[in-house]
Parts: C-alpha cells; structure tokens; sequence
C-alpha cells in the first residue's frame, strides 16, 4: 500500500487484461493474520452492524494492515486500498466502497461497545496458545501519546484526553496513556488505553489485581512482574502478594533504606561481585553488585545494589553541575554576609552559624570565623582634654571562605552511581540474577517508538473520545501482530543454523526487526488475468529473491499457499518456532 503498480495491456478487444499491484509486506502479515484467525476471534466478540457490509473482523483487519502499511486516518483508508490487491489482502467481495470512514467509524462504535480491551486479550490470548507462548515473566510499562483536537465533552466510560504527566516533555498539550505489558522476547500480551492523567503507580496496581486471570496463568505458578520504580509501593506490593506475583523493580529513592544500603554498601569496599558486562556492545557498561536481605515496605525482600565499575559520563556532569550551581550561589550570598557589620560577637556567631546552615551542602566546604575589630568614632565637638584617648567601639564582620570539597564529591558520583533493585522473589542466585531482570525491562521500551511514531499524527484525527479509545487498541492490534512476526523470524533464523537475514544495505541481522522485514520485503508484487468479466487468481509477479524466501520460510509462510506458485518450492519451519 506504499506505492501503485498498476498495469493493464491488452492485444485487441477480448482480450484478456494483466492487472499487478504492490503487496510488499501485506504478503506476509495478511497470512499471519489469517494463520491465528484474528478475523473469527473478533467476529466472536464484536456484533456485527446490520449498516455495514462487512464484518467486524474485517473491518478491523483493514485498520490494522492500513496501519501497517499505510498509517493513513479514517476517510484514506479506502484510497490507500485502491492501490492493493484488495481481494487478496481482505478476503473476496470486499470492495472499496465497505471500507469508508462512515463504515469503519461505526466498527469502532461497535467495538468500543464489545469492550476493546477485551478483545485485546482475546487475541492474545489466541497468539499465546498458538505461538506457544511463555507467560511467566511480564515486563509492564507506560507511556503517552499526544493527541491532537478539541475534546469538550467527558463521555462515560470512555477515556479521558486531557494533560498529564507528559512523557513527551509536553505538558501544555492533551494526551492519552497507554499501559503495556510484554514477554521478554517483546510480545505485548496485555495492554490498557489510559486517561492522560492516569498515574503510574495505580496503573500497576490494577494491572497486578488482574493479569494473572487475564493470561490464564494456572493456580499455584508464580508470575514474575518486572516494572520500573513505580511498581515499587506498599498497597502494590500487598496485591502481588495477594495474587502469587513476584515484583522486581527499582527501589525508589524516596524510599529511606534505599539511600541507608547505597551507603552502606559504598563503605563497604570488600564485598562487592563482578558481574561483567550485560550488553553486546563494545563499550556496554559493566556493573558491580552486592546482595542484602532488608525489610522494605513492610516485608523481607532481597535488594541488589550495583554501581557501575566506572562513573557514567552523566553522572560525572551532572553532580559537577551541581557542584558549580552550589558554589556560585554560595559565592554570592558570602559576598553580602561579609559586607555586613555586627554591633557584638554573639550576633556576628549566630549569623554565620545560619549561614554555615544554609549552606550546608555536601559537595561544598564552608569555613569562616568571627573578626573583630576596632573603629574610632567621630570626635564631639570641642576641644578634648589633654592625654584623652580617641573614642573607639568593637565591630564584627565575618570572614567566610568557600572552596569544592573534592573527597565529597567523588562520594558523591560514586552514590549516584548506584542503584538499587528490589525483588520479592523467594530464592535467587545473587545480585546478576537480579539485574539481569530488571536489564530486560528495557524491552517493552523498544516497543513505544512504534506507538509514538510521529508519521502516525493524523491516524488520531478522531472527534470522539470513545473511537479514539477504539482506535488506539487498533494500533496495539497492530502492534501485536508485528511483534508475532518479528518473533517468528528471530526464532526461526536462529533454529535454522542459517547465515543473519540481509537487510535492503546488505547488512546481517543476526536478530532482524520486523521493520527490517518489511524493508526486505519491499517490491512484492501480485498479478491477475482478467478475461472477459472473469478475474483470476492473485499470483506472485516475479519470483521472490533469495531473501524474500528466506524470510517467507522465518515468518512460518506454507509453501503450498497460492501466492507462492510461481516460485519454487520453500521448505518450512514451525509457526512460531
């Protein structure tokens, strides 16, 4: 849906028409779609709308390949379908007339009355069972997503679009939230629209109430929850405890023995473990840790502290930063203090024992003393007697110097550079195991840019809250289904034993994304006959290139399916791995 390749040649009347047009990756993601029945899952969820001609599952089909593809708003999404070969992609008798907006907009009315969000899961639930999904480990996180619009009216039960903590570092504009929850291969299994003022902290508290019956996970087994530092609160942790969950997460500063470890473990230096890099890269960090069993929140828990085996280069600006805002506001009240005269020493002490207060700062070393001095006074009128002394009185000014306290502030780095992980698990191996947790939290953040892509704007040009909330469980429809095929592909190639997939740069990808996939895919075509009146099947235009077959075998494609006649024979691996 990227580009039209429409061609049409005839010989002379009757006969038959050659008409070709571009798939590109639909050829893959539309088959998947059709593999895990997508289409008959919503159709069981969603009523059907007697207004429209097609049903729900289609309908949503188009959304989320239009997606895919072409990311176009409600009233293009029928003009971005005039350029694929419709029939193939959404099923025969789909015409372009049943995917106008008045059409589409009344099957988000009617999935947005079914419940989105539980037609979410039910897909997901369906991928889990096909793909053989594991579920004991979910990484759960949230961000916003500007919206752009007038919102006046509050509708019931939908969401709110309104500001919020923008995670966008806009919050001047209108915003929704978005709620994930994904495996640690990255397969979204849970996920909630949001108000755009919702909090963090209630979120994760909702979602641990209720993912354990919303994956199916059997009595008696564990789920692991990894979050950030917002699943770190007392009522969080009393509701996993209630449902069997294991939290790990970052203890919050703001919690006390937080800060009381950090330092205790700094001034330790004999008892911390090499735990190495956790990263591929070359200049990955590495980490060490040390292990504390603590009581937190109310329950005995084990807590990680690690620091970095060298200060980040952040962490040396920002608490240099620091230092410099310190001593140059330190510097300016310092030159008004000593300007300042003091009638005896008791006043003179008191000021700079205030100062010394107020200035107390841990990267800073203040010293100052009292000065006294003595002044001659203005002579009375007349003339003195003789061998009387100049009259004279006391004054006090202090005398204050203000210099980097160097000792202080490599301390300092140091316990920026630390950080602590908490983790209700019962038995762990030590402070990597730990880590190595709460490292993979950074999967479900590679998943928001695909949420957030700003090409997407106009996809949210949508006048009422209720479809706009529709709409959005659309896009993490998509989302889901992308994340099938880039799972299928990275288990695949790596049980293939084959050489990396080469991207359109000629570059291996040992663990390609889908949006690599879709690059390699590129320049799919299909043709068809159409001889009078008569319309053949969709066939491929020219044979796939090896890499295309390739990725055909990785995203778990049959080599019998009709699109593939016209290349040779493609062994296959399992679906999903």
């Amino acid at each position: 849906m990227d580009s039209l390749a429409l061609v049409a040649g005839t010989g002379g009347d009757g006969e038959p028409v050659v008409e070709i047009k571009d798939v590109d990756q639909l050829a893959v993601t539309t088959l998947i779609w059709d593999q895990l029945g997508f289409t008959e899952v919503i159709n069981d969820c969603v009523p059907a709308d007697d207004q429209v001609a097609i049903s729900p599952g289609l309908a949503v089909k188009a959304l989320v390949l239009n997606t895919l593809g072409g990311r176009d708003p409600l009233y293009r999404v029928a003009q971005s379908y005039a350029f694929a070969p419709l029939e193939a992609v959404l099923g025969p008798g789909v015409t372009l007339d049943n995917l106008n907006d008045a059409a589409l907009a009344r099957h988000l009315d009617r999935l947005f009355e079914a419940g989105s969000e539980g037609v979410f899961n039910a897909l997901s639930l369906r991928v889990i069972d096909r793909e053989n999904v594991n579920v004991d480990e979910i990484h759960a996180d949230t961000t916003s997503r500007l919206v752009f619009g007038e919102y006046v009216n509050e509708e019931a039960g939908a969401i709110s679009i309104r500001p919020g903590h923008s995670k966008d570092k806009r919050p001047d504009l209108d915003q929704v939230m978005i709620g994930l929850g994904v495996t640690p291969d990255g397969l979204p299994v849970t996920a909630q629209m949001l108000s755009g003022n919702s909090s963090d902290k209630t979120w994760h508290g909702g979602m641990l109430d209720v993912v354990t019956k919303r994956l199916h996970v059997k009595d008696g087994k564990r789920l692991h929850y990894v979050g950030d530092s917002a699943v770190i609160t007392q009522e969080n942790l009393r509701i996993a405890k209630q449902h069997n969950i294991d939290v790990t997460g970052r203890l919050p500063r703001t919690v006390k023995v937080c800060d009381e470890v950090v330092r205790a473990a700094i001034e330790e230096t004999t008892d911390w473990e090499e735990l190495g890099a956790f990263g591929a890269e070359r200049d990955a960090a590495k980490y060490m840790g040390r292990l504390v069993r603590r009581e937190v929140l109310g329950d005995e828990v084990w807590l990680g502290v690690y620091r970095s085996a060298e200060v980040d280069k952040r962490v040396r600006h920002s608490v240099t930063h620091r230092r410099e805002k310190q001593m140059a506001q330190a510097t300016k009240d310092a030159r008004k203090a000593v300007r300042q005269e003091y009638a005896c020493a008791p006043d003179a002490q008191a000021a700079l024992t205030e100062f010394r207060r107020a200035h107390r700062d841990e990267l800073l070393r203040v010293l100052g003393q009292v000065h006294e001095e003595t002044v001659a006074l203005p002579r009375r009128p007349g003339r003195p007697r003789r061998g009387a002394a100049s009259p004279t009185k006391l004054k006090y000014r202090l005398e204050i110097s203000i210099a980097p306290d160097e000792e202080a502030t490599s301390r300092a780095m140091l316990e920026e550079s630390c950080f602590v992980v908490l983790t209700t698990r019962a038995q762990v191996s030590g402070p990597r195991e730990i880590l190595a947790d709460y490292k993979r939290q950074s999967v479900v953040e590679t998943r928001f840019p695909f949420l957030k892509d700003p090409s997407w704007a106009e996809v949210y040009f949508i006048k009422q809250p209720h479809r706009l909330e529709a709409l959005g469980y659309v896009v993490l429809i998509a989302l889901l289904l992308w994340c099938v095929w880039e799972r299928r592909v990275r288990r695949n190639l790596a049980l293939s034993g084959e050489e990396p997939l080469r991207d359109t740069t000629g570059y291996k990808k040992t663990r390609p994304t889908a949006t690599v996939c879709r690059h390699v895919m590129k320049g799919i075509k299909l043709y068809r006959l159409l001889d009078h009146g008569q319309q053949g099947p969709w066939r491929l235009a020219a044979p796939l290139t090896v890499e295309q077959q390739r990725l055909f075998r990785f995203s778990g494609m049959a080599p019998a399916h009709p699109w593939l006649t016209s290349s040779s024979k493609l062994p296959i691996l399992v679906p999903g791995g």
